[in-house]
């Protein structure tokens, strides 16, 4: 008996290592992205290389702040899993969850599904996995959260008439305004001069 233990024990510490070198995870994500209030913005999962995992199905679980943005659906169109049709989806107040089956094994790598949103107003949003599973759990799957920069539309430049309403030949209009994006408290802008 003991001599059994030892070899089992032995089994474990010599294939350990090659088990984890060896072992494949799947790694999905959502990358960042920005876009304008009451733009609809379609949004991708991402994965890395899945050929030759044997994997026939996916489920997942995406949460985000309803009020900022707001999931409308899930749309397969030239991702890896259009060969399987056309998603399942679950949209609730606060998530969607979204499953897929084919009887294709699933290959390469790039867009997984994409999720639109509605983009409420000026925020920002984490796209959070609450849960993402292939299969029954194989290949195992690591996750990378997203998020989504909502801003309000630039107002359009209204050129004023001149006050006393005259127009004059070869007149001269400056608009000025500053750029604002991307500015940390007490940053000054630099003005942007366009001349008409």
């Amino acid at each position: 008996m003991y001599i059994a233990y030892k070899q089992v024990l032995l089994g474990i510490i010599l294939t350990g290592p090659f088990n984890l070198l060896f072992s494949t995870v799947v790694h999905v994500w959502i990358p960042d992205t920005s876009g304008r209030v009451d733009d609809t913005l379609k949004i991708p999962v991402m994965v890395s290389d899945v050929s030759g995992m044997g994997i026939y199905s996916f489920q997942t679980e995406i949460r985000y702040d309803i009020g900022v943005i707001e999931a409308i659906d899930a749309v397969a169109e030239s991702s890896i899993v259009s060969v399987w049709g056309q998603p399942t989806y679950n949209v609730q107040e606060n998530y969607i969850r979204i499953s897929m089956a084919g009887t294709s094994e699933l290959s390469g790598s790039g867009v997984l599904i994409y999720v639109r949103f509605y983009l409420i107003r000026s925020d920002t949003s984490e796209l959070h996995f609450t849960r993402f599973m292939f299969n029954e759990g194989e290949p195992e799957s690591s996750t990378q959260d997203g998020r989504v920069l909502v801003t309000r539309e630039m107002p359009i430049p209204e050129l004023i008439y001149p006050i006393s309403g005259i127009w004059l030949i070869d007149t001269v209009v400056t608009l000025e305004w500053s750029e604002v994006s991307k500015m940390s408290k007490g940053d000054k802008a630099s003005p942007v001069h366009y001349v008409v």
